[in-house]
């Protein structure tokens, strides 16, 4: 075979090995499937064992992307730690909200929704959403120093979103189920999670007690004056 017939052949094979070396350096960049479901199950584990939690930020760490290397570093030493002040840090704040941006961006989702937590509203939460993967993005947006969630109950027992938001909160947090959440404690700071859906009626809510010049009230029991209470709740319709 002579030299100009194998030369193109050659150059052809280049582009091909380039091409799909570049796919698998864009992979690496990027959030996979596998990376997606290990940061569902670490949303997950904020409602069944404490312990755990290490365990499951350092399985999504296994599949999280080269590029998050860093931000994962200080996820895991977060939820691998014995103290609770790890995951009030601004650097912990700052690395869990390019983290989660990425979840946002690049996870697959029935819906990905922005949510702005005011002093008292969801700003942005729709009424009803597709049965399935949700991802939801919660920002502070708070005007007076308050800490902002967005907590998705259903009832233990089936009871519909309606009854649960008429009872008192000590007796909805005993009959409530939680399957979702998204904690942002810094003003103008955001949080993403990934919540798996089934059909039916959820409450929406924000469960923390009103913060005095930005302190929380003692931990005590039930907070007696909650952001619910100043209307921070709804309820979100889940269609199959």
């Amino acid at each position: 075979m002579s030299p100009t017939r194998t030369l193109p052949r050659l150059v052809g094979a280049a582009i091909l090995i380039g091409t799909i070396a570049t796919a698998c350096g864009d992979d690496a960049e990027s959030m996979s499937a596998a990376a997606c479901d290990r940061y569902a199950d670490l949303q997950a584990g904020f409602f069944g064992d404490p312990s755990q939690l290490g365990a499951a930020a350092t399985a999504f760490a296994d599949e999280a992307p080269d590029s998050l290397d860093d931000d994962v570093e200080v996820i895991v030493a977060a939820f691998s730690s014995d103290d609770p002040a790890a995951m009030s840090s601004p650097e912990f704040a700052e690395a869990n909200e390019r983290v989660g941006a990425a979840v946002f961006d690049e996870c697959d989702s029935v819906a990905a929704i922005d949510v702005s937590s005011i002093d008292y509203a969801f700003d942005g939460m729709p009424s009803s959403v597709s049965s399935g993967r949700v991802a939801l993005r919660l920002s502070n947006d708070t005007e007076s120093d308050q800490p902002h969630e967005l907590m998705i109950v259903t009832g233990a027992d089936g009871q519909p979103a309606d009854e649960l938001r008429d009872l008192p909160m000590e007796e909805l947090m005993q009959q409530a189920r939680p399957v979702g959440l998204v904690f942002v404690e810094q003003p103008g700071a955001a949080a993403t999670t990934l919540v798996d859906l089934e059909p039916g009626t959820y409450l929406v809510m924000c469960n923390l007690p009103v913060a005095e010049n930005g302190e929380q009230p003692a931990d005590d029991g039930p907070p007696a004056d909650t952001h619910a209470d100043h209307g921070m709740v709804t309820t979100l319709t889940v269609e199959a």
